[in-house]
């Protein structure tokens, strides 16, 4: 039992879950899903839609919704407070209870992963997303770090005084076999070419801490460097604005 049942979670959750269709009526590990449904809505305030897949399912798309701003966020795990366990003033936003029945879930059959997890301030935007493919989870532990490391690296992004901060996508990567342009860009979900045309395995747990992409209100991007510390003014894509690129550069016969 949870001992903060009296207390006020000022979090909302939209869940997107992927499910694999049995039948026409019904879908692989529909009994556990609904009964983890039904225990996270003690805690928290929770749209939950499932999709039925062809293939695979399993997949969790997260996001979760706080009124309050990254920055007062970051304040308290800057002054030793748990990232999951946040009090600001009176109000209490707890993830530690989600992240307990989501755990006990993930020991259930037909549970698989987390492909994106989002943190939605009321100013700034969190996305993290899978680029694992032989452990696609982005798990709590990668989740943790990265608060930790926004939290002591937040003054170095946040450039109020010329932009405001919108979005930050973690993780994304330096493709220098790309014969468009030098690019920076999300890992592509499908035929990804980084992974055969690059001796190297860069995509393993270490990304989440080395390249950030940063949006700005005035649809400005730049790039923060985590390992260096410092902000590079380059843009970078999302996987389809790379994929229009590639095929606008293809099918204007220049590759």
């Amino acid at each position: 039992m949870h001992n903060h049942k009296t207390m006020t979670n000022e979090i909302a959750i939209k869940i997107d879950y992927f499910v694999l269709g049995k039948s026409e009526t019904e879908n692989y590990g529909e009994n556990d899903l609904d009964t983890f449904r039904d225990l996270i809505q003690k805690d928290y305030v929770v749209t939950f839609k499932k999709n039925v897949a062809e293939r695979g399912g399993g997949n969790f798309i997260i996001e979760f919704l706080m009124n309050l701003s990254l920055k007062d966020y970051l304040m308290t795990i800057l002054g030793g407070g748990a990232w999951d366990l946040v009090k600001f003033g009176a109000r209490k936003f707890f993830i530690r209870p989600f992240i307990e029945e989501y755990n006990k879930f993930r020991k259930t059959p037909y549970s698989q992963d987390i492909r994106d997890i989002s943190f939605t301030f009321s100013d700034t935007k969190l996305h993290l997303y899978s680029i694992i493919d032989c452990e696609s989870e982005v798990n709590f532990t990668i989740v943790s770090r990265v608060f930790q490391e926004l939290a002591k690296n937040y003054n170095k992004i946040d450039i109020v005084q010329t932009n405001k901060l919108t979005d930050i996508y973690i993780p994304i990567f330096h493709d220098l076999t790309s014969k468009e342009q030098d690019i920076y860009r999300q890992k592509l979900s499908v035929d990804e070419p980084l992974s055969f045309e690059l001796t190297e395995d860069i995509f393993d747990k270490t990304a989440y801490f080395k390249l950030w992409g940063l949006s700005y209100f005035n649809y400005k991007r730049k790039i923060y460097d985590l390992q260096k510390q410092e902000l590079i003014d380059k843009t970078w894509f999302l996987e389809d604005e790379y994929e229009w690129l590639r095929n606008n550069y293809q099918n204007n016969g220049s590759a």
